[in-house]
């Protein structure tokens, strides 16, 4: 057993809230592959409610932590640890927590709520903590015990600025947005209390009784030492000790220091740091004070001691000795580094002045040429002995200056190398953080961590060959990897169905078994058999948008202000125009729901519906929304409207509906039709980009916030339309191809 757990519980029905410290007992298998998850909470609102919460958070966590199918991959896969599965299952419980809370209408006081989770596993320990609980390390030494507190300023700042956000939006709740993690030493341990026991309980008893006692024994001791204490308020904690290091050996109880002096100097160390520590914020520290104040006392009293100068007969000759000598006194400020100064002060104005002098002789030509001269006439004159000497000292200078420089410049290559190694080592690093995060589908993480990737790859130089080849492999690596965390498949459209180069076809729409193109004046029913197209005469141009409604087999096309209707079996047409409409105004496109023609007026920021007899109409929209933005419209009972950077709304009886639309990724302004099924939503984003959305729940994601993307490479979008079998027809240049999405 790799350590021991001890719960403390006193006071708690005196809780004006809910309060629980829980440690779970998992089967001995679960235990050591995922460990024991444990509870520390205080949860602030009424006590029918905070128990309800407290239920559900508990049993939410343990499914998700527990129940995660990816547990049982833990050291089968790179990268994947059980701290992994627990950052994924506190995110699932944050979303779990938010829609329990809405559901049953239950809010909580984020200033008297403090909530620990947590997993020990072995030596290793992960939690993530809101509001006041205390994380403390009692670490051992070899000269006593250090107390080191686990919480940090950057973590308040957090604590508070999630806190302010539940205030505001009490709705939204996200209590654990970061996870701290680590080995427990060994021998040592870890205690999670509640801001009351960390008060009333002083440093010098919680060291001794934790250190001195099993955990249990312990856990006991203290609520006794409480009980004594009426304290009107709940205390609560958890201790855990290390006990077996990681070969699985069990390590014996910690031993007293061996001398009075030792085990003395290491309380009182251990005390003073422990009362820091847990010192409220803003307590004065009387004992310090004092102690400054004793301090400053005796120093004050303190008085230098008197130096008797005895009188030598020898004064007055050793003052004349000085006198003759010309030295200074030893009273005088001219010391005598400060004479050689003054003494050399003139050397070094002459000197300067003649270094100026000489300057401008070096560009002189003339002095260049007595120089050589010299040098010749008198290396001429040396003796062939000390002329060789001489050479040879010169080869050997030189040799050793060319040697010292290789060597510079390859130790400075080998330092340049290595950083650039250690580089690309902390990208893969966080190329397998990455991927972990991909393997949860947690899509946030996973862009925060390309950013860093594309930050620190921007540092890597490009001057040597191994250099660029290694950037062009991570680019390209870069490049896959964002695909992924995008959500982008690269495809190609294949062959084309049909062909139709005479007919410049802008947009197509399927009804029944049908595929009809059109431009702005003209409409063909089209065969992709035979690419033959066969014209459907029409007393009207201007053609735009086009719908088809199922339910009566007839296809609507506006043309400017008429709605022209064709039976997709008959091929009967029926012209009508719309009443009350506004050349001006910008209208867009349009949708049919049980017979009635929805038209989108973006710059009313509205939506018409109209009659059957086109006569009139009402305005279906009663929220205040921007729609200037809108470009497409698509009915199935609810109402959703397509925006040109691809965001889609969602709107059910006048109303918005929650619907996480989100912007594309990379971004467009030119997203431009919408169409859809039972399950998913297709967008043609851009010119080469078709996009599937989802409308319905789909595992873990909300409607709308599954989204895949779809390049492709070959051809140039012009419209989509969906086909009977689920299939979506591309219309690119004339051309029409068919296109299955996975």
């Amino acid at each position: 057993m790799y350590n021991k757990i001890a719960p403390i519980i006193l006071n708690l029905s005196k809780a004006q809230g809910t309060g629980a410290v829980y440690v779970s007992q998992p089967d001995a298998q679960k235990e050591k592959i995922a460990g024991k998850i444990f509870v520390l909470a205080e949860i602030g609102s009424k006590k029918n409610e905070g128990e309800k919460l407290l239920n559900f958070l508990i049993n939410e966590l343990e499914e998700n932590y527990y129940q995660d199918d990816k547990i049982l991959l833990i050291g089968k896969i790179e990268g994947l640890e059980a701290e992994n599965i627990f950052e994924a299952a506190l995110a699932k419980t944050n979303k779990s927590l938010n829609e329990f809370s809405r559901d049953y209408r239950l809010k909580l006081d984020p200033d008297t709520t403090s909530i620990t989770l947590g997993v020990i596993l072995g030596t290793k320990l992960y939690f993530s903590n809101y509001g006041h609980n205390r994380s403390i390390l009692i670490y051992r030494r070899q000269e006593g015990y250090e107390i080191i507190n686990v919480d940090n300023a950057a973590k308040d700042l957090k604590e508070d600025s999630d806190r302010e956000k539940i205030k505001k939006n009490p709705k939204e709740i996200n209590l654990f947005s970061s996870v701290l993690s680590g080995d427990i030493p060994l021998n040592s341990y870890f205690v999670f209390a509640s801001e009351s026991l960390s008060e009333v309980l002083s440093g010098k008893e919680l060291v001794k009784i934790i250190t001195k006692l099993p955990p249990i024994v312990a856990a006991e001791q203290i609520k006794n030492t409480l009980a004594q204490i009426n304290y009107h308020v709940p205390f609560l904690g958890i201790i855990i000790k290390n006990t077996t290091d990681k070969s699985g050996q069990e390590l014996g109880e910690a031993k007293t220091p061996l001398t009075a002096q030792n085990s003395i100097s290491s309380l009182n160390y251990t005390e003073e740091k422990t009362e820091t520590m847990l010192a409220p914020a803003g307590l004065v520290n009387l004992k310090k004070a004092g102690r400054n104040l004793k301090k400053f006392i005796s120093l004050k009293k303190e008085t230098k001691p008197k130096t008797n100068i005895s009188e030598s007969p020898f004064k007055q000759e050793k003052k004349e000795k000085a006198k003759a000598l010309n030295l200074p006194s030893a009273s005088s400020f001219l010391r005598p580094q400060k004479v050689l100064l003054k003494k050399g002060s003139r050397h070094f104005w002459d000197g300067l002045k003649a270094f100026a002098s000489f300057l401008p002789k070096l560009i002189s030509i003339s002095f260049w040429k007595n120089f050589f001269t010299n040098f010749q006439n008198w290396f001429k004159g040396m003796k062939k002995k000390n002329m060789y000497l001489f050479l040879g000292l010169t080869v050997v200078v030189i040799a050793l200056i060319t040697s010292v420089s290789i060597l510079s410049q390859n130790q400075a290559k080998r330092v340049e190398k290595e950083s650039f190694n250690l580089t690309l080592s902390q990208i893969e690093e966080k190329e397998a953080l990455l991927d972990s995060y991909l393997l949860y589908d947690n899509k946030d993480g996973a862009s925060r961590v390309l950013n860093d990737i594309k930050e620190i790859a921007s540092t890597l130089p490009e001057k040597e060959e191994y250099q660029k080849s290694a950037k062009e492999i991570l680019s390209s690596r870069l490049s896959l990897l964002e695909d992924k965390v995008l959500g982008l498949n690269h495809v190609s459209a294949g062959d084309p169905l049909a062909v139709y180069s005479d007919l410049n076809l802008n947009k197509i729409q399927v009804a029944s078994d049908k595929l009809y193109g059109y431009n702005n004046d003209d409409l063909w029913e089209l065969n992709l058999s035979d690419s033959s197209a066969t014209q459907i005469e029409l007393e009207a141009n201007q053609l735009s948008f086009s719908t088809y409604h199922p339910d009566s087999k007839t296809l609507y096309l506006r043309a400017d202000d008429k709605i022209i209707s064709l039976n997709s079996d008959t091929n009967n047409l029926k012209s009508n125009t719309l009443s009350n409409y506004n050349n001006t105004l910008n209208y867009g496109s349009i949708g049919v729901w049980n017979s009635r023609v929805y038209l989108l007026s973006p710059s009313e920021n509205q939506i018409l519906r109209y009659g059957t007899d086109f006569a009139s109409f009402n305005k279906w929209l009663n929220d205040d929304g921007d729609l200037s933005a809108a470009s497409d419209i698509y009915i199935d009972g609810d109402i959703y409207l397509l925006f040109k950077n691809g965001t889609v709304s969602k709107f059910r009886l006048g109303k918005k509906e929650s619907f996480s639309g989100r912007e594309l990724i990379p971004e467009t302004d030119k997203a431009k039709r919408l169409i859809g099924n039972d399950d998913h939503l297709f967008v043609l984003a851009d010119s080469n980009r078709l996009i599937t959305i989802n409308k319905k729940e789909l595992g873990d994601y909300k409607p709308g916030e599954e989204i895949k993307q779809y390049l492709f490479s070959d051809i140039t979008l012009d419209d989509i339309s969906l086909a009977s079998d689920g299939s979506i027809y591309l219309l690119s240049a004339n051309r029409i191809y068919s296109f299955k999405v996975n």
